[in-house]
Parts: C-alpha cells; sequence; structure tokens
C-alpha cells in the first residue's frame, strides 16, 4: 500500500517540487499569512493568467489561475490542495493589481487581510504590541496574525509602514554637487546683446530678430557655450560652483563660469556663408572674431541690405563644436554629433524700421510753399 501511495505523488509533481525554491517572475503580491485554510481574490494586472507559488514547509507547489471575463481571479486554498500548516510558508502570485485580499479560516473564525504588494516588503516594519499571555501572534509578510486563545477570534494586523515623502525633491546637479539628479549631457549656446538705452545685458533667444544698426553704428553680440541646465556635475575641482550654469551668462562671472574647450563658427546666409574668424572683413556687415571660449558677433549697417531700395533680412547661424575630451569637462559627458557639433543657435538681423518703410520709395522733402 506504500508503494502505491508514493506512486501517485511522483505522478503529480509536474507542478510540485520537493526541498527546493521556485522562484515566481511574474509574481507581484503576497498572501500577507499563508496558515490553514483560506483563499484569496484579485484582480489579474494585464495578463492572461496569473501564476501563483505555494511554499508550504518543504515543498513547492506552482500553477496558474484564469481571470473571468471581469478580469478577477479567485482560488480556494482546500480547493487548490494548497492548505498549509508548516512552520514556514508563503504564497505569492502575479501580476495581479494593488487592492486584492485574501482570508484564512481556523477552527472556528476567520481574519480578512490585503495581498500585500512585494515592493513594500522592504519597507521599515512597526512591531504589534504584544498583550502578553492569552494571545498568540504569528509574523507573516507584510502583516502578523494574532489569536485570542480564548475565543478563537482572529485578526490580521498589518506592520509594514508607509514610506514618508521627501521633505523636498532632490535638486539638479550644478551648483548643488550632492543629493542631486543627473541630466541628458545637452549643452546650448547663449548669445547677449547691450540695450544702448539701459546698457543692461539683453539676452538673445534663440530664432529671434535683432535690429541692423543705420549709420555707422554696431552692434556687439556675446555668444558662449552652457549646460542646458537638465543637471550636470563639474569634473574639475578647481571650477567655481556655477561653472557651466546657464544662469551665469547674466552675471558678472560669465567669462570664468562658461564652458571650455569650444571652437565657434559663424554662417550668414541665404549666401551661406561661412565668417572667416577674427577677419577685418565682413560678409552682410557681419563679422566675427573668437577668444576666450566665447564668439564676438559684430553687426553693421550694410546698404546691400539696407537702404532705401533694399530691406532684405540676413539669417545668422552660431554652431559650437568640442573635442571628444573636452566633453568630458563635465558629468554626464555633453553630447556630440560624429563631426562634434555640440549646440547650436541663430537669430535674422532685420531691417531698421526706417528702411523698411522707405522700401523701393524715393524720399522728397515736404514743399512749404505748396498750395495746399
Amino acid at each position: 500500500m506504500k508503494q502505491i501511495l508514493i506512486a501517485l505523488v511522483l505522478c503529480a509533481t509536474s507542478a510540485m517540487a520537493f526541498g527546493q525554491t521556485v522562484s515566481c517572475e511574474a509574481c507581484t503580491h503576497d498572501v500577507s499569512v499563508y496558515m490553514g485554510d483560506g483563499g484569496l481574490i484579485a484582480e489579474a494586472d494585464g495578463a492572461d493568467t496569473v501564476t501563483y507559488v505555494s511554499t508550504c514547509g518543504g515543498v513547492t507547489q506552482s500553477g496558474e489561475l484564469e481571470p473571468g471575463n471581469d478580469g478577477v481571479v479567485m482560488m480556494q486554498f482546500m480547493d487548490s490542495g494548497l492548505v498549509c500548516n508548516a512552520a514556514t510558508s508563503r504564497l505569492q502570485l502575479g501580476p495581479v493589481k494593488d487592492g486584492g485580499w485574501h482570508w484564512i479560516t481556523d477552527d472556528t473564525n476567520s481574519a480578512v487581510g490585503s495581498l500585500v504588494n512585494q515592493d513594500v516588503l522592504g519597507n521599515t516594519k512597526a512591531e504589534i504590541t504584544n498583550p502578553g499571555p492569552g494571545v498568540t501572534m504569528r509574523e507573516g509578510r507584510g502583516a502578523v496574525l494574532v489569536k485570542e486563545t480564548a475565543t478563537g477570534r482572529l485578526a490580521l494586523l498589518p506592520n509594514v509602514l508607509p514610506e514618508p515623502p521627501e521633505d523636498d525633491p532632490p535638486m539638479k546637479c550644478g551648483r548643488s554637487q550632492s543629493r542631486c539628479t543627473l541630466g541628458d549631457g545637452g549643452a546650448m549656446i547663449l548669445a547677449t546683446s547691450t540695450d544702448d538705452i539701459t546698457d543692461t545685458t539683453v539676452l538673445i533667444a534663440d530664432k529671434s530678430t535683432v535690429t541692423r544698426p543705420a549709420g555707422t553704428g554696431a552692434i556687439t553680440i556675446i555668444a558662449d557655450l552652457w549646460m542646458n541646465g537638465s543637471g550636470h556635475l563639474s569634473n574639475d575641482p578647481n571650477k567655481p560652483p556655477g561653472f557651466g550654469q546657464p544662469e551665469s551668462v547674466m552675471s558678472d562671472f560669465r567669462s570664468e563660469e562658461r564652458l571650455t574647450g569650444v571652437t565657434y563658427a559663424v554662417a550668414v546666409s541665404p549666401a551661406g556663408s561661412a565668417l572667416t574668424d577674427g577677419s577685418s572683413t565682413a560678409v552682410g556687415g557681419v563679422k566675427f572674431a573668437s577668444a576666450s571660449d566665447a564668439a564676438t558677433i559684430t553687426v553693421e549697417a550694410d546698404t546691400a541690405y539696407c537702404a532705401r531700395t533694399a530691406n532684405v533680412s540676413l539669417p545668422v547661424t552660431v554652431t559650437a563644436t568640442m573635442t571628444a575630451d573636452d566633453a568630458k569637462q563635465v558629468t554626464p559627458f555633453i553630447q556630440r554629433s560624429t563631426t562634434g557639433v555640440v549646440a547650436a543657435t541663430g537669430f535674422t538681423i532685420a531691417c531698421p524700421a526706417a528702411s523698411a518703410a522707405n522700401q523701393g520709395q524715393e524720399l522728397v522733402p515736404d514743399n512749404p510753399f505748396s498750395a495746399e
């Protein structure tokens, strides 16, 4: 008779293992205390089947549950052969959504508890107060089973504490060099000019318009390279705290804090002409020279573009390149294209209002002796 029983057990081991651990990659939740008879109910989380793994002493069983039309799976431990009274036990399943629950049944009473998300099992646990003799306590996974011996009353008391929210979200790395988040390695060119009236620095945004001066006047534009503000750390401890940070473009420390090792190129279109660095010859009234990791662009009057009979806007493009080594001056490294380009910006030089108003017109002075 014993030989027949052993044969029956061995024939049923396709979903059963003895004395070994079976992992469950799909499992997301645990029965908080797996003991005795009971059952569970949960909603599948986007899967056609829900996997379960039961460990009871030295025996591990696994299987699958098929959700109903409402996506819900249910299990009775007795019907599934999963009743467990071993000292060590665990029942996990998934993928299921939060909100599932389970129950366990003792001789005379039952207790109901939530399925515990495995992501919170590492949280700090509260120590459930022990009332002393007359009450037994059994710790599970995320809850403690409490039983009053005299009455058989049961309770499942959760003991996983919620994680408190952070007081302040981490800052982006930059002036803050600790407990901060890194960015995407991007960089940008910032260009500025000086307001003639207020003598203040004015930022020239990408794709904006700059008005060409009239007569012998000139506009000076400074362009330099900065990180994009997504979060970087300087790899040079000798650099100032604001090194590479874009807000420094408007400060007195601009020349000390811009990114270094940068090569600039300036081109004007529609002619598509690349300007020669440091040349005294203007193209479309535009010249540029680079020094100290910045490009200085000078815009002057040009009658071929702006005059009584001309009103032509002139797009200008500024491009910055870096070597691979120079791109490593910050973390994350500055992103480079295959040709070493790290950033570009552009603006359009427009004619002053007088030129636009007089386009194609001959200026004729008023006649004070006219009949009108």
